[in-house]
């Protein structure tokens, strides 16, 4: 994944005035208003597919911490603060993946290159009659 910024908008203060509007009254508001308003923004945006899927994971993470936090902890923290937070372990998470992959798959093309060239030698050795 590429690093830099986020090309979705996190906020909706800089947007077409529909700013979400916090009651005040439910410390969860502020995040499920942040989650809505990025799944809107995210399906009118033209990044890419995997940008996309990112951004859904993390929005989905965001959703399920929020939902088992505590009031206080709610109106401790920031949509934005604990959605970048989340998005960056769960990039980490990928790029770890990702690596453990390619060494499984190298792993893997060791062994078939050794196997190959096992099968090569019984070969000679059955046509050569050894």
């Amino acid at each position: 994944m590429a690093a830099g910024p986020p090309r979705i908008l996190l906020t909706a203060s800089d947007t077409d005035g529909a700013t979400p509007s916090p009651t005040g009254e439910d410390a969860l508001a502020p995040f499920l208003e942040f989650i809505h308003y990025n799944e809107e923004r995210l399906k009118r945006s033209d990044v890419s597919q995997e940008e996309k899927q990112s951004t859904q994971r993390a929005l989905r993470e965001l959703h399920q911490w929020a939902l088992h936090q505590r009031e206080a902890e709610l109106r401790r923290r920031m949509p934005v603060e604990v959605y970048l937070e989340l998005k960056h372990v769960l990039e980490q998470r990928e790029r770890e993946e990702t690596m453990r992959q390619t060494a499984i798959a190298a792993k893997q093309a060791a062994a078939d290159a050794k196997l190959e060239e096992f099968f090569d030698w019984a070969e000679r050795r059955c046509w050569t009659g050894r």
